[in-house]
């Protein structure tokens, strides 16, 4: 067996509130004095692990483009007004360390999640749309209330928990009821979830050589698939951030 690079997966919330999942907790501003400290304390935490890359949940085809940024990033001194975790841990980790290069690894597919409770309330599978909405409302109001007294690595923290991780993956198990033959609309958008993460993970092991330890930096309803895959795989070995935040 050859040597295993050891990747850890960091799952994070969205910094800049983009509105872009099924469900977005609304989070204060990182720019402010107080959360800026606590992600000084944050990134002095993930550089014990001591990456030699970090990827970051940004697609593909922006390679180029991130790493014009991050070079402006390094060119102003850490100077930034851009809230996103991909700058505000990203490039300041990759800046502390003294890394050259940012990777961009995301690659967007067609996911539509909103059709799936649509179908199901349509045809009397209102049962999935409930649930859906009980977890995913539950979750965003612990957020916000952990949001309160927390600081970031804290919340990191919570976010990376079994539990935690374990509910953002029930969402999508639960999916699969929605749909019957021949309309297997909650497999279909489930398979495409998938989908859209096997090629994440198989653009991660393309920039990834034997040496490597690598930091992903992605939204946490990737992680347990990503894990997943990091599990079964010979070639790399999944490493919590936990032990470190």
């Amino acid at each position: 067996m050859t040597n295993q690079i050891p990747i850890m997966l960091l799952g994070t919330y969205h910094f800049a509130n983009p509105g872009l999942d099924e469900f977005n907790p609304q989070t204060d501003d990182v720019l402010s004095e107080k959360r800026q400290a606590e992600l000084v304390t944050l990134t002095d935490a993930l550089a014990q692990f001591q990456p030699t890359k970090i990827a970051l949940e940004v697609p593909l085809e922006m390679q180029d483009t991130i790493n014009q940024r991050y070079e402006k990033y390094r060119a102003e001194d850490s100077k930034s007004d851009t809230r996103g975790e991909h700058v505000q841990i990203g490039f300041r980790l990759a800046h502390k360390l003294g890394l050259s290069t940012i990777h961009a690894i995301d690659v967007h597919g067609d996911v539509d999640f909103q059709s799936v409770v649509t179908y199901a309330v349509e045809h009397q599978q209102a049962t999935f749309a409930s649930k859906l909405q009980e977890i995913g409302q539950g979750m965003m109001a612990e957020f916000a209330e952990r949001q309160k007294t927390s600081t970031i690595s804290e919340m990191l923290h919570f976010f990376n928990e079994e539990d935690t991780l374990q509910k953002a993956q029930t969402i999508y198990m639960d999916a699969l009821r929605v749909g019957k033959h021949p309309d297997f609309i909650g497999a279909e958008m489930v398979s495409a979830w998938y989908t859209r993460n096997f090629k994440i993970f198989s653009s991660l092991m393309a920039i990834t050589t034997p040496d490597d330890r690598v930091l992903v930096i992605f939204g946490q309803g990737h992680i347990p698939i990503l894990r997943q895959c990091l599990n079964d795989s010979t070639f790399a070995t999944y490493q919590s951030p936990l032990n470190y935040i």
